[in-house]
């Protein structure tokens, strides 16, 4: 019968946690690393901050709901109104900057709804099969040849 070896040094049984830490720290040198990462991620954190912080950098934050100021219709962009004013007097640049927030909003809810219903409507199919997941799968092809440009001119 063969000898059988033995080793002094303890057995370690691995997890996977240590070896998933190196794959997150790896992963985080490679996109800090990498110029057009950063530059995306400033851009977002930028277009973040100023969502957040609208009410309170935009100059004149009256004028993106309820500000009406007649004497103002029509301003060239300068010092008082960067982007200038609107036919009824209302400074831009504070709508834009109001409007940052909104839209980030409503894209989100948009995205979270449609993968709300994509994983409902896959989760459907894929647990049924057969002509369920056929007839899931040409209603999802209905909506996928519709150009959505098409469609928003259509519902508008």
């Amino acid at each position: 019968m063969a000898d059988l070896i033995t080793d002094d040094k303890p057995v370690s049984i691995d997890d996977g946690r240590s070896h998933r830490w190196e794959n997150l720290r790896r992963g985080v040198y490679r996109f800090r690393s990498n110029t057009m990462s950063m530059l995306g991620l400033s851009i977002l954190v930028f277009i973040f901050a100023v969502a957040i912080l609208a009410p309170y950098i935009a100059p004149y934050p009256k004028d993106a709901t309820t500000g009406v100021n007649p004497v103002a219709r029509f301003t060239e962009p300068g010092a008082e109104h960067p982007f200038g004013t609107d036919r009824i007097g209302r400074d831009i640049f504070s709508r834009v900057l109001i409007g940052t927030g909104l839209a980030l909003k409503v894209g989100t809810t948009i995205i979270v709804l449609a993968t709300s219903i994509g994983v409902t409507i896959g989760a459907v199919a894929a647990y049924f099969g057969g002509w369920v997941d056929e007839l899931l799968m040409r209603f999802t092809d209905i909506f996928l040849t519709v150009p959505g440009l098409v469609l928003a001119i259509a519902v508008t």
